[in-house]
């Protein structure tokens, strides 16, 4: 059972539920969303823009990208052991590299300039997940936050790709290029976070920037197509 529970302000609500739950939750939404006519008049469009962004909302929440409020607050006794136990479990040092399989080599300058989306989504999801790796286990400033939001926002630009591949309409493809987009411009927020305040150097930011941008780009670029042929805008 999916619960919903208005935020104390009212400007949003909190959901709980299981995997399936959300999950069919979203595919109703997203379902609807696609069988309206198109929006003609301001509160349409805001109609839409408010079920676009619960899809995404949504979708995040069931794949764990959403910090989900605990039932019962963590007591300053409670806290004081986690930390206890964190500080503990940080001392043991493993070898993460040892561990690791081989990586597959990432495109050429070359290869990107005349890749498709599917393939510019893939690589830089890889490099994303390298960089992860690199602010979690190898960096001597290791960072733990906003590494972790670059790494689903990163990621889910090339998953939402991919199942744009299944799509069952143009309206469903539009849908799931829309929230690539979304997931991209997310992931430069991050970026330029993670490079204003000190984890990245200049060349390691400036080659994922370039990488970021020719995304944004190629995205861009299909869903204003996408647009007019769905809505005619």
């Amino acid at each position: 059972m999916i619960t919903i529970i208005p935020t104390p302000h009212g400007v949003g609500v909190r959901l709980w539920g299981t995997f399936n739950e959300l999950h069919g939750f979203y595919e109703t939404i997203e379902h609807y969303w696609n069988c309206l006519e198109e929006a003609s008049d301001p509160i349409e469009l805001q109609r839409d823009n408010l079920l676009a962004s619960s899809c995404y909302d949504i979708r995040h929440a069931y794949m764990g990208m959403r910090n989900i409020a605990k039932k019962h607050p963590v007591t300053k006794a409670e806290g004081e052991t986690n930390t206890k136990r964190a500080y503990k479990t940080t001392k043991t040092k493993v070898d993460y590299k040892a561990k690791r399989g081989k990586l597959s080599k990432l495109m050429t300058e070359e290869e990107k300039k005349t890749a498709g989306i599917h393939e510019l989504s893939y690589d830089f999801a890889c490099r994303i997940t390298r960089l992860f790796q690199y602010l979690t286990e190898d960096a001597e400033y290791k960072e733990f936050v906003m590494s972790k939001q670059l790494y689903r926002s990163g990621t889910s630009v090339g998953a939402n790709v991919r199942e744009s591949k299944h799509a069952q309409s143009d309206a469903d493809f539009l849908s799931k290029l829309s929230i690539a987009y979304k997931e991209a411009d997310e992931s430069e927020y991050w970026l330029n976070l993670l490079h204003d305040n000190g984890y990245l150097e200049d060349k390691q930011f400036d080659s994922l920037k370039k990488d970021m941008d020719r995304v944004l780009k190629v995205l861009t670029s299909i869903v204003k197509t996408m647009n007019k042929k769905v809505h005619g805008s």
